[in-house]
């Protein structure tokens, strides 16, 4: 999409899911809708999207039948959106996937997300350019007893951290290695950072080793705490914590989203 065009992924009514497109003017004044597109009448659940080229785009979601993972077109001005392929990669799940997908070279994805059991997956794909085929990789399920909240971003090149909520909605963030053709996928070392409550992660990269976790804590209070992650994962430390909502502080999701486009 070019330099004003945004798009959405959203569960709309019915549960349905729908890809909007926007313009937004550059001193942010007015927003215009563009265009919409229906790509699920089932349902659509924990939308994850993410750039796969110049107009092409990978939706991870839950619906009815498990986790789906979709590639749609998107032109420049945002006007044309189309479904190109859509892969049911694993009917065990449910539609409560808490999606979160991202990038590991030009045709290979990696998504975090809650399987079957309520357990915690990675599994990577590839994505052709033009969203025509893609293709499951290999997969790693690397919570046994819960994987909830997923927040995925990448360290380095072949190094990730996900954020997510384990046994007892506890805090973990775990760093992975994953080869950039996706084939082996190797957990390096974990957290337990908070022992009350983890939920609804949203994780960032703030340099070349310090990262950002806005979450929901104990009380559903609203927290914000900072680590450091060595460039090959072996090391994760807490630096700093912040309560910045004593009341609520669920679904931290818009310091991420708002970097996506």
């Amino acid at each position: 999409m070019d330099s004003d065009t945004y798009a959405i992924a959203h569960q709309g009514q019915g549960q349905d899911g729908w890809i909007e497109t926007f313009t937004v003017s550059a001193d942010g004044t007015s927003i215009t809708e563009v265009a919409r597109l229906e790509y699920d009448e089932n349902k659509s659940k924990w939308s994850s999207l993410v750039q796969v080229d110049s107009d092409t785009y990978a939706l991870a979601y839950g619906n009815n039948n498990g986790a789906q993972i979709c590639a749609l077109t998107i032109s420049a001005d945002g006007s044309t959106i189309t479904l190109a392929q859509t892969l049911l990669h694993d009917s065990d799940a449910s539609q409560e996937v808490k999606n979160s997908i991202v990038k590991v070279d030009s045709d290979t994805y990696a998504l975090a997300y809650v399987g079957s059991g309520s357990d915690g997956f990675i599994t990577t794909f590839t994505i052709s350019a033009d969203g025509s085929t893609i293709t499951e990789v290999a997969s790693l399920e690397h919570d046994t007893q819960d994987g909830d909240w997923n927040s995925l971003v990448q360290v380095d090149s072949d190094t990730y951290a996900l954020a997510y909520s384990g046994s007892g909605n506890d805090g973990y963030i775990t760093t992975f290695t994953i080869t950039s053709d996706g084939a082996t996928i190797t957990e390096v070392a974990s957290l337990e950072h908070d022992t009350d409550t983890g939920k609804y992660n949203s994780l960032i990269q703030v340099d070349s080793d310090t990262y950002a976790l806005a979450y929901s804590g104990s009380g559903d209070d609203g927290y914000i705490t900072t680590f450091t992650i060595s460039s090959d994962g072996a090391t994760i430390t807490e630096v700093a914590s912040q309560e910045h909502d004593t009341d609520n502080g669920v679904r931290e999701c818009g310091v991420r989203d708002l970097q996506a486009k």
